[in-house]
């Protein structure tokens, strides 16, 4: 835990002393993208040596499928009770 915090705390000193630099924020979009494809390859391989977790993978699929639909439709009522509940529109 020390570790994620200092290196949390570096980013953000790092962060603050080169805020003033020009075409910095393009090169940091790059990085987290070029970080973002990194980390999905690094889970692909460990999905693809998981033996175990391929044989269940159907079984998640369709879990994992019916969380997110829930999530979607649970959003969307919630949305509408809320606009319906707090920002009364008159007609």
């Amino acid at each position: 835990m020390l570790i994620v915090l200092g290196v949390l705390t570096a980013g953000i000193l790092l962060g603050w002393l080169l805020r003033e630099k020009q075409n910095l924020e393009k090169w940091i979009n790059y990085s987290i993208l070029g970080f973002i494809f990194l980390l999905l390859f690094v889970l692909g391989l460990e999905v693809g040596s998981n033996e175990k977790l391929l044989k269940s993978l159907d079984t998640l699929g369709w879990m994992a499928a019916l969380i997110s639909f829930m999530s979607i439709l649970f959003s969307v009522l919630l949305s509408w009770v809320v606009y319906r509940f707090f920002f009364k529109v008159k007609r």
